[in-house]
């Protein structure tokens, strides 16, 4: 019984020292990143260089190899998924040989290269820097944890478990499946390479009370439980302490119960690593007195850290002063995380619905495209069309010249005409009305005088032989002026003719006397009146034609002035005007249209062009729109979780204050411990191996070498350093539906 609680003693202060570390600093975030089941591998890895040290050391030009193997497990323990992530350090510059049996390798911090040389090997491009990559593997672990679980005596799975109430056992099981054959005092033996494992999981207040734990410790600040324990899985088979006479277990699980209400099961973080004891520095130890001087060491030093832990209890209270301001201001965080997730999920619903119509934008500038082309081609045909309106306005402006030039000769030819209608009363231009009315007037004398020569006709015939008988008997001269006489009062002739005409008419009778004889003769026998009818006839005639010109001549006179003062002047004006307020006018605005139509043909080609890039610049657009859209999705996630983490944050802010004073505790309690493990325990273990140090110190030795040398999980070469963490992350089931 009483070394039953040496080991509690002794794996409890083991816990502590390797606990607080682990909960004094990242791991405490870590833990609340569990608790939003988001562990980041960065700062596991953090927490597993502060739990288990830090054991590199490094040859100055030698590549040395730090890896990290991250596990994903179910609430189990099973194992779901492995990552590795290799550190080549200090590689130089040039080639960096490397071995691996990694697959899906990326480079996740730089741009350098490597190249695949066999199955295993490979070569990376080093530019000086340190390199770091990884990959993903299905190779069997050498170290598990299985979790079983049990509700009032009854095994339960963790998925019945949530919402349950009762008494919970939790039994976290370490398994170290790496073994090999190794040389203890000249004796082949088969020995576990020497894994220390540590588990820290957080337990909610209001969910988990009356929580205890075997080999661990609990740190709690009411709200909620932080355990903390640690297994040597495989370490009692090494020292070979399973014999009867020696009742000292060295843990490899440890046990967890509470009263559970509404349980949920958290995620668990453990983290192992085969170098711990190496350094332990046990090496050094060359009998039973070393190692209990070492205890006596220890527990010096213990005694020192409880008394510095005292001022460590006195700065716990400045620091959870300081705490309560990180609460404060953790709240205004979570408030004003749960503000930027509300923004940007509005931004997001935005972003979508800008996407949603990013289709319609680009079809958008297609048809505007198109309608540009359309419309270059039109602005093309204008310009041709300008040019020949331009044309056309040159060709109408000078006919309007033309025709203002004929209707000038036109207007003067009217007026000449109208002067020769009217006539200036002189005898060379009597006017073409004077003419017209002297004709009517002469016809109608004519008709008179046909009328007169009818009666003289008469007479003549009646007297014509008392003419000849005159001209015979009284001689020619005498027959002319009776001649005469009787023309002068027949009225044919005037008084003022007489003297010519006696004179004309002897000179006749004396040439053809004769021949007046014949024809007075001939006509005794001719009846003149049907001559003379017709001739009246004729005259008639001629008077109704005269008439109808006399008419006529009258209604061009008219319609003459009436076209002068009606068509030809006001067409002039109306001429005049359009030459010179339309045509001319039209005229200038043609040449200014053509050359305006022909410089905007001519920049045409920039708005096709413009169109052009505004139609690659649309399908840009709308691709960044989608890409948009994906980034304000991804930063809606972003803001949810960062409000998630607040709200995380705010809710721990007051586990930090409490753990100083679990680390005074804690370190009393290890001192304690060390104490009686000193009593206890070292001296038992000299009685068992009969005080044959080099028993203990060669297995110790073997175990050691065991854990120095194992240098890498997926593959490292001969000739280089390395070391090698894995950190085990099992999910949690939350009790929300």
């Amino acid at each position: 019984m009483k070394n039953r609680k040496v080991k509690q003693m002794l794996a409890g202060s083991m816990a502590v020292v390797v606990g607080t570390g682990l909960l004094g600093t990242c791991a405490y975030e870590t833990s609340l990143q569990a608790d939003a089941q988001e562990v980041d591998t960065k700062e596991l890895k953090e927490a597993a260089e502060q739990v288990l040290g830090d054991s590199t050391v490094i040859e100055e030009g030698k590549v040395y190899k730090d890896e990290s193997v991250y596990v994903k497990a179910d609430a189990d323990g099973m194992v779901k998924e492995t990552t590795v992530t290799e550190w080549l350090k200090n590689p130089g510059t040039g080639a960096v040989e490397d071995v691996t049996a990694l697959q899906e390798i990326e480079n996740v911090k730089g741009e350098e290269t490597y190249t695949q040389n066999g199955a295993d090997e490979m070569s990376w491009k080093s530019e000086g820097k340190d390199i770091y990559y990884q990959g993903t593997t299905n190779q069997k672990l050498p170290v598990n944890v299985k979790i079983t679980y049990q509700l009032d005596g009854k095994e339960i799975s963790p998925k019945e478990l949530k919402g349950k109430n009762g008494k919970l056992q939790m039994k976290i099981q370490y398994e170290n499946q790496s073994k090999e054959m190794v040389d203890v005092s000249g004796e082949q033996v088969e020995m576990y390479t020497p894994f220390t494992m540590v588990t820290a999981m957080m337990l909610p207040g209001d969910e988990y009370t009356n929580v205890t734990i075997d080999n661990g410790r609990i740190l709690s600040d009411g709200d909620k439980n932080i355990v903390v324990g640690l297994g040597f899985p495989g370490l009692e088979e090494n020292l070979n302490l399973s014999s009867e006479d020696l009742d000292i277990e060295i843990p490899d699980s440890i046990t967890i119960t509470a009263d559970v209400k509404n349980a949920s099961v958290g995620p668990t973080m453990t983290v192992a690593a085969a170098d711990v004891l190496d350094q332990v520095g046990l090496d050094g130890i060359d009998s039973f007195d070393g190692l209990s001087d070492s205890v006596d060491e220890l527990e010096n030093a213990a005694q020192q850290l409880t008394e510095g832990s005292a001022k460590a209890a006195d700065g716990s209270s400045a620091l959870a002063d300081g705490s309560k301001d990180l609460a404060d201001g953790s709240k205004t965080l979570a408030d004003g995380s749960s503000a930027l997730k509300t923004g940007v999920g509005a931004l997001a619903e935005g972003v979508n619905t800008l996407n949603s119509k990013s289709g319609e934008l680009t079809q958008g500038v297609n048809d505007l495209a198109e309608g540009v082309n359309a419309y270059t081609g039109g602005v093309s045909s204008l310009a041709s069309g300008s040019s020949q309106v331009k044309d056309g306005v040159n060709a109408l402006t000078a006919g309007i010249e033309q025709e203002q030039a004929g209707l000038a000769a036109l207007a003067e030819g009217a007026g000449k005409l109208n002067a020769g209608y009217q006539g200036d009363g002189t005898a060379q231009n009597p006017g073409a009305n004077t003419l017209a009315a002297g004709t009517v007037q002469a016809i109608g004398s004519t008709s008179k005088a046909i009328d007169t020569l009818a009666s003289l006709l008469v007479q003549m015939t009646e007297n014509q032989a008392s003419i000849q008988a005159n001209a015979v008997v009284q001689g020619e001269d005498t027959a002319a002026q009776v001649a005469v006489d009787q023309l002068i009062a027949s009225g044919i002739i005037s008084q003022e003719q007489r003297e010519a005409a006696v004179s004309a008419i002897g000179s006749a009778m004396a040439e053809n006397i004769s021949a007046m004889a014949e024809v007075t003769k001939g006509a005794g026998s001719v009846d003149p009146t049907d001559a003379i009818t017709a001739a009246k006839t004729a005259v008639g005639t001629a008077n109704t034609y005269a008439s109808g010109l006399q008419q006529t001549v009258t209604a061009l006179s008219a319609g003459t002035e009436n076209l002068i003062q009606t068509g030809i002047t006001p067409l002039q004006e109306g001429n005049t005007k359009l030459l010179n307020e339309g045509a001319i006018p039209l005229q200038k605005g043609a040449s200014d249209l053509a050359n305006g139509a022909e410089n905007l043909n001519s920049q045409s080609s920039l708005l096709i062009t413009g169109s052009s890039k505004l139609q690659e610049g649309g399908t840009q657009l709308a691709g960044g729109v989608k890409q948009l859209a994906v980034g304000a999705q991804t930063a809606a996630k972003g803001a949810g979780d960062l409000a998630s983490g607040a709200s995380a944050l705010n809710t721990g802010a007051d586990t930090l204050a409490s753990g100083a004073g679990e680390l005074a505790s804690g370190n009393q309690t290890l001192a304690e411990g060390m104490s009686e493990f000193k009593t206890s325990g070292i001296d038992k273990i000299a009685e068992v191996f009969g005080g044959d140090i080099t028993k203990v110190t060669s297995r110790i030795d073997a175990m050691t070498t065991l854990g120095r040398n194992y240098k890498s999980f997926a593959g490292i070469k001969d000739d280089m350093d390395g070391s090698t963490k894995f950190i085990i992350e099992t999910e949690g089931i939350t009790n929300k539906k």
